[in-house]
């Protein structure tokens, strides 16, 4: 391509682009819409995004409650998180062979489908955060050879910095 694309591409869970697909009574007040740092940072650094669907939204709808991940398990979600991941390396493949850099995956912190480095559990009838990844990103990692970050709700700063970090670090064919 010889246009003004960038070529470059990161894959974001869904809720950061759209809260309106979140559990209701997870939102956080300053997050009513988006995540606007964490879109500043991809626009700073020119990385188009692609946002993955929400596999708890696509089998529940919003008004559901909100589960541990090994309820979810238990209710078949994995089942549409492999199709759906499926779905996504197709596009991948696409992209990468149209010559655009897949930069990775951003999920989010203790979220039963698309926590990165934790996720929840049901332990004693209580939910309790687990080092771990979310059965999407299970999934997904299964399928992509590419870095996979985690955005933090309750830590935004250090969120940001890291995942800067990641994608600053990535080879200069990759970014």
């Amino acid at each position: 391509m010889r246009d003004k694309r960038s070529g470059r591409v990161i894959l974001l869970a869904h809720c950061l682009l759209n809260q309106n697909t979140v559990v209701p009574g997870l939102v956080k007040h300053s997050y009513s819409s988006l995540v606007p740092e964490l879109i500043d940072l991809l626009v700073e650094m020119n990385i188009g995004v692609e946002v993955l669907p929400c596999p708890e939204f696509e089998m529940f709808g919003l008004h559901r409650e909100p589960m541990s991940k090994d309820e979810y398990e238990e209710r078949g979600l994995r089942k549409i998180c492999r199709e759906i991941a499926s779905e996504i390396k197709v596009k991948v493949d696409k992209f990468r062979a149209a010559g655009v850099n897949v930069y990775g995956v951003i999920g989010v912190s203790g979220s039963p489908s698309c926590g990165v480095f934790k996720t929840n559990l049901k332990v004693n009838r209580e939910k309790v955060e687990v080092s771990g990844m979310g059965i999407f990103m299970e999934e997904l990692s299964s399928m992509l050879d590419v870095p996979f970050m985690e955005w933090k709700y309750k830590d935004p700063e250090d969120s940001l910095a890291k995942i800067k970090e990641t994608l600053s670090a990535l080879p200069s064919k990759e970014r």
